[in-house]
């Protein structure tokens, strides 16, 4: 990425949720990750795997730790300066990165076509006795609410993530070690917006043909109350229309590496029957550009998001939000970016999504004057009781104090800054 960004990013995507129990922390995509980095961190040469398995490089017995919310994101040292709205923390960090001494080394699990996978694999049990839900029904005793799913860790959460986590991050750590094949050819990108209130989708019959066919307004449908067995329904659920029309879809290219980004999360073979009408049109283009080789994936819940797609057996009315053709109309949407794409032509914007922004509403109390000012002469941000310039301290023995002026966090939430930034300075 040339000679001052030294970064390796190794990114994958998994055909299952992330979180799925009570817990933020039990993102295993998350632990995932964290145990990725940790492992490159400790094990990897500088820009090279090395060809190392966790279990060569001593990495088999993963910390069964608590993710930290804070992470260490960088390890360099660099001159500081104060903090301001126009030097935005995006580039104070990259500023920093390009003084980095060594390979900056991200580890990304991101999510595919995850809408019917869970990583709650020992199945649905009813929480009072322990005994497995009803199979056809994910009940127990005729009501939903007590049948959940278990993870591999049950009844420890923490556990759970941990255990998903480590799987993915040895599976991913076998595939780098194993890849051969080099993306080769043209960096490239499409983006549409479509209205699926009322699109009109062309349909191939089964004995030859075609039929034209429409989606639907947006709307949930009452299956949605049920929930599903990671997270059932626990309260009367009356169907609404407040959901999106208009959405984004967008085809990017990497050399023969096809990725869609889909506002939606896909069912397993939904999201197959897209990646195959993809390839498809990407292989029979004409001009012999893609050909058996090109790899297409999908990027859920991608730009916006519009609840679940399913193919049209799997259709019930529950969070497919534009009726039972919703997944015939993604695949025509993104064949029309895969044929022009190939073609290198341009492809129309479409209708704008329309901006609800003076519909929002809060229910929350006003921030109280007293706490949303600073006294005459002070402004937000000053230190009030800065480190004495002549101070020595040991390190990670002694205690630094700093004391300045802030606000109530709703008075400004910051968006793409930060409310204080710490700098080692040398």
């Amino acid at each position: 990425m040339g000679p001052h960004w030294q970064f390796l990013l190794v990114c994958n995507t998994w055909y299952f949720h992330g979180p799925y129990n009570s817990l933020i922390s039990g993102d295993n995509k998350g632990a995932a990750a964290r145990f990725m980095e940790d492992w490159y961190e400790k094990n990897a040469f500088k820009n090279d795997f090395g060809s190392r398995s966790p279990e060569k490089s001593g990495a088999a017995g993963i910390p069964r730790r608590k993710p930290s919310i804070i992470a260490n994101l960088l390890k360099t040292s660099f001159p500081g300066k104060p903090g301001t709205k126009s030097s935005s923390i995006a580039r104070r960090v990259r500023n920093a990165l390009r003084q980095a001494d060594k390979s900056q080394f991200v580890s990304a699990f991101c999510q595919s076509n995850v809408g019917d996978a869970s990583p709650n694999v020992l199945g649905a049990f009813c929480v009072d006795i322990g005994m497995p839900c009803d199979f056809n029904l994910s009940t127990c005793h005729g009501k939903n609410e007590l049948c959940y799913g278990q993870g591999p860790g049950y009844s420890d959460e923490f556990e759970s993530t941990c255990i998903i986590g480590e799987r993915q991050f040895r599976k991913a750590v076998e595939l780098i070690n194993t890849a051969s094949e080099q993306l080769k050819g043209k960096v490239d990108y499409r983006q549409a917006y479509v209205d699926l209130s009322e699109l009109e989708v062309t349909i191939q019959k089964d004995g030859g043909g075609y039929e034209i066919e429409k989606t639907c307004p947006a709307a949930m449908g009452f299956d949605f109350a049920a929930g599903t067995t990671d997270g059932p329904g626990a309260f009367d659920f009356k169907p609404a229309d407040d959901t999106p029309s208009v959405l984004p879809v967008q085809i990017l290219r990497m050399g023969q590496l096809i990725t869609l980004s889909v506002p939606g999360e896909l069912t397993t073979t939904a999201g197959r029957c897209l990646r195959d009408a993809v390839k498809m049109v990407l292989t029979s283009g004409g001009n012999g550009e893609f050909n058996s080789n090109v790899r297409v994936v999908i990027a859920g819940l991608t730009n916006a998001y519009s609840q679940y797609v399913t193919t049209f057996e799997e259709y019930q009315g529950a969070s497919t939000l534009y009726g039972p053709y919703t997944l015939d109309a993604y695949i025509q949407e993104f064949g029309k970016l895969a044929v022009v794409i190939v073609s290198g032509q341009a492809v129309e914007a479409g209708p704008q999504p329309p901006d609800l922004l003076h519909k929002q509403i809060s229910l929350l109390p006003p921030v109280v004057f007293v706490f949303g000012t600073t006294p005459p002469g002070v402004n937000f941000r000053d230190v009030k009781l800065d480190v004495p310039s002549n101070a020595t301290f040991k390190r990670e023995e002694d205690t630094v104090i700093v004391t300045f002026w802030t606000a109530f966090p709703r008075n400004d939430l910051m968006a793409e800054d930060t409310v204080i930034v710490t700098f080692r300075c040398v």
